[in-house]
């Protein structure tokens, strides 16, 4: 429903006002509507922007920025899913399940390892930009728990 028709509706149902198409009300009705479905228009777009299965541009940026997410993969479903996954990890998933959460977060592939008392190497399996190759490392270095010595290779 446009602004236009919802301000006639409002004003039919009271029976005091004509809303024909040709009275003076109506004009004043759909040059007010103009400036007010402009503004309906930006409210459905700032909505669409905030939840991150329907943001398409500024609201993955958003998300992108304060989850600190680095994205490998530009496509819009990969952007979507680098954000949900961040957004799922919670205290509870520092240990080695919510481990394997973290790959998904960046878009890559690999297989955590053991390797030592409190040493943890991932090994990447999948193909990766050298260029960011350091800063996805240094990324998933940041959500392993403390006083455990983070490797990638």
């Amino acid at each position: 429903m446009t602004a236009l028709q919802s301000l006639t509706r409002k004003l039919q149902n009271t029976r005091l006002y004509d809303t024909s198409g040709g009275s003076y009300l109506y004009a004043e009705l759909f040059a007010f509507s103009a400036g007010l479905q402009l503004f309906y228009d930006d409210l459905a777009q700032i909505e669409k922007e905030m939840f991150v299965l329907t943001a398409e541009n500024e609201g993955l940026e958003i998300y992108e920025r304060l989850m600190s997410v680095q994205n490998t993969d530009t496509s819009l479903s990969g952007r979507r899913n680098s954000i949900t996954t961040a957004l799922s990890l919670c205290s509870a998933d520092y240990n080695a399940a919510g481990m394997n959460k973290l790959p998904g977060l960046f878009n890559i592939s690999g297989a955590f390892t053991e390797s030592g008392q409190n040493s943890l190497t991932f090994t990447h399996t999948g193909q990766i930009d050298q260029d960011i190759l350091p800063l996805i490392a240094s990324q998933m270095a940041r959500y392993t728990p403390c006083g455990v010595n983070f490797q990638f290779v």
